[in-house]
């Protein structure tokens, strides 16, 4: 009784890991093809941010983190990040580095991007709670999910102090200045900030810290300019 008890168990574990690298094979298989359509027939900014968020076990650049954040200043730019950011973080189980890398992209453009995003992050505030539950243990028995749940930890911790906002968002726009210096357009009240936000980018991103201290330091007047038409005043 004892035996045919353990070859049930070890058959149903060995059924429950077939199902679940099915799941992950096919999880794979639709992130890589909604990739590649969009890298197809996608605009430049959905090309971006599906570089940005991809399965790659790198991070995204900080310049396409700063053309991206000065997106949202354009409001049809911004409906297609955020769009794409909550779409993205669905994201479950083996494409954990898709959600996290996506949770990422929102905490800098939480810092850097239009006020919007603010307003926008606020109402999905559940669906970032949800993350901060999120499990995925990878076939060497690490567990990955931690990545994401300590991420959406913090963004809740953030989206729900309004203090600590305003702390990083003024944190943000002062390194800003300091690396990319201050547009013409800034100065007149238009467009989006420039520049490469070191301190914020190295935090979390320690395996990109050399790319980061030698990528070359926009010009203000090529780092100002947010978007056009009806595009919201840049910080």
């Amino acid at each position: 009784c004892s035996s045919r008890r353990r070859t049930l168990s070890a058959r149903v574990k060995m059924s429950s890991d077939w199902v679940k690298s099915f799941s992950d094979i096919a999880g794979y298989a639709k992130n890589a093809a909604q990739q590649a359509s969009t890298m197809m027939a996608g605009s430049e900014l959905e090309r971006k941010l599906a570089e940005a968020t991809s399965n790659e076990p790198w991070g995204a650049s900080s310049t396409m983190l700063q053309e991206i954040s000065r997106a949202t200043f354009a409001y049809d730019d911004f409906k297609t990040v955020m769009l794409f950011v909550w779409r993205s973080a669905q994201n479950q189980g083996a494409l954990w580095r898709v959600t996290y890398k996506t949770l990422n992209m929102l905490d800098y453009i939480l810092r850097h991007g239009s006020e919007r995003v603010i307003e926008d992050a606020k109402d999905h505030l559940r669906e970032i709670k949800k993350l901060q539950k999120f499990e995925y243990v990878d076939p060497d028995g690490k567990d990955q999910g931690v990545n994401v749940r300590e991420k959406a930890r913090q963004l809740v911790e953030m989206l729900t102090s309004e203090e600590a906002l305003n702390a990083e968002r003024d944190k943000a726009r002062a390194t800003r200045n300091k690396y990319g210096g201050v547009s013409a357009a800034e100065m007149s009240g238009g467009g989006g900030g420039g520049g490469v936000d070191c301190e914020a980018w190295e935090e979390g991103h320690e395996e990109n810290r050399e790319e980061v201290r030698a990528a070359p330091r926009r010009a203000a007047g090529e780092c100002g300019g947010g978007g056009g038409g009806e595009g919201e005043e840049g910080p």
